[in-house]
């Protein structure tokens, strides 16, 4: 005998075909009828309800509060407008800032120079530089020492060296100019710390008019001035002192432009002729 609960039995079948005929279908031949879709309406408003999903009511309004495309470019170029004077003012100072202190800097064809203030500085400094280099009493490492080192010089002095009449070293060429201010026109370098004993000769080409000579040690006035209003030749003679590396010079000039200067032998006199160097003759 069957069973009647069997999937097999006729009314089964049956009942499941009743069954799934209910069931909507995606052709559309099943469809939700009117009390399911009520109930899937009345969930999917609870769900709304429960979570505040805004109405379009509330969407419209909430729209209308967003700025247009118009009012974001005007918000956008104002901002723009606004950051390019907050920079504009910073840069345009430091361009000027620059361009005061590139106006500031000495130029090669002497369109700005060193203001007095700065020129004694620099001038300061060189002499700090020299005092350093070439000390008075030599130290190590210095132009002094190292001119020494070359055996030009002896510190302690020469053997034998005394002051005399004898000439050790001629600078003998005749010289002349019309120079109104002192002017090197002769220069010997000195060997040895020592007393020296120095020669040299001037005239003038016209009597009345006078001619002026000087002895400089490295650029600087060093022994008294001399002068002559004769056409002959004056001998001057001075005992000044040198230190080894120093340079001997003669230094001359004329009152008159049309009445030159002249000058000669130029001369080292003593007893001890070694290593003293013409350098302008």
């Amino acid at each position: 005998m069957a069973n009647s609960g069997s999937l097999s039995s006729a009314p089964a079948i049956a009942g499941l075909t009743t069954e799934l005929v209910k069931v909507p279908k995606s052709d559309g031949t099943a469809i939700w009828n009117n009390t399911a879709r009520d109930q899937i309406r009345a969930q999917i408003n609870s769900v709304i309800t429960d979570y505040g999903v805004p109405t379009k009511t509330e969407m419209d309004t909430a729209h209308a509060l967003l700025a247009t495309p118009a009012q974001v470019n005007t918000q956008v170029s104002a901002a723009l407008t606004a950051f390019d004077t907050a920079i504009a003012i910073p840069i345009s100072t430091a361009q000027t800032n620059i361009y005061n202190e590139i106006a500031r800097i000495p130029k090669s064809d002497g369109a700005v120079i060193f203001n007095p203030t700065a020129m004694a500085a620099i001038k300061t400094e060189a002499e700090d530089a020299l005092d350093t280099a070439i000390p008075g009493v030599p130290t190590a490492d210095s132009v002094n020492a190292n001119v020494k080192g070359l055996g030009l010089v002896n510190y302690l002095g020469p053997t034998g060296y005394s002051l005399s009449n004898i000439i050790i070293l001629s600078n003998d060429t005749e010289r002349t100019g019309t120079d109104l201010a002192y002017v090197k026109k002769k220069e010997i370098l000195c060997p040895m710390n020592a007393t020296i004993r120095v020669n040299f000769e001037i005239k003038n080409d016209n009597v009345g008019v006078s001619t002026w000579g000087r002895v400089y040690k490295n650029g600087v006035a060093h022994g008294a001035a001399r002068s002559t209003a004769l056409d002959v030749y004056q001998v001057y003679s001075e005992d000044l002192a040198f230190l080894a590396g120093d340079l001997i010079q003669i230094y001359v000039y004329t009152e008159n432009i049309l009445n030159p200067w002249f000058l000669q032998n130029f001369r080292i006199l003593g007893g001890w002729s070694h290593n003293f160097e013409n350098t302008l003759e």
